[in-house]
């Protein structure tokens, strides 16, 4: 009987694979590293939700991996190292991928929800007036009760 060499999914650590990650290994090298599928490795890190955040955390650090890679070879052409030509081949190819792991903080652009309110200015204009004579109203009914105590006071201290 052949027994299979392949690791059980029991002992896989997930600090480990997690740090492989961060490390910038694809999930097909680490099922490679570990004779399981790329699938395999993925459904463990989505097992439960310690699983998933750990994975999302790892992704992010990959990230930074990426982007630490590029100061790399930023610093190899300036030292004359490899030709700027080559290095901007790899560095764009970093700067895609660290902008998919990390896109909030190390994307180019920046892709969000934007709302847009039907008023017009006309309609935002009126609004504010209408407001500046509300408060205008309030301070002057508080003048006028102001007043009207004063004169209470003095009507009674008579």
């Amino acid at each position: 009987m052949q027994v299979s060499k392949r690791y059980p999914l029991e002992l896989l650590d997930l600090d480990e694979v997690c740090e492989m990650i961060a490390d910038g290994c694809s999930l097909a090298q680490i099922g490679a590293q570990f004779e399981r599928s790329r699938n395999v490795i993925w459904k463990f890190l989505h097992k439960n939700e310690e699983h998933r955040q750990a994975y999302l955390a790892a992704l992010q650090e990959r990230g930074f991996h990426h982007a630490n890679m590029i100061e790399r070879l930023v610093l190899k052409v300036e030292n004359g190292e490899m030709r700027p030509d080559v290095a901007r081949v790899a560095i764009d190819g970093r700067k895609w991928i660290a902008s998919r792991f990390h896109p909030n903080l190390l994307s180019e652009k920046l892709i969000g929800n934007v709302t847009h309110h039907q008023e017009t200015i006309q309609e935002q204009h009126l609004q504010a007036l209408k407001n500046i004579l509300a408060k205008r109203k309030r301070r002057i009914e508080e003048e006028e009760k102001a007043k009207e105590e004063e004169n209470l006071e003095l009507v009674s201290g008579s």
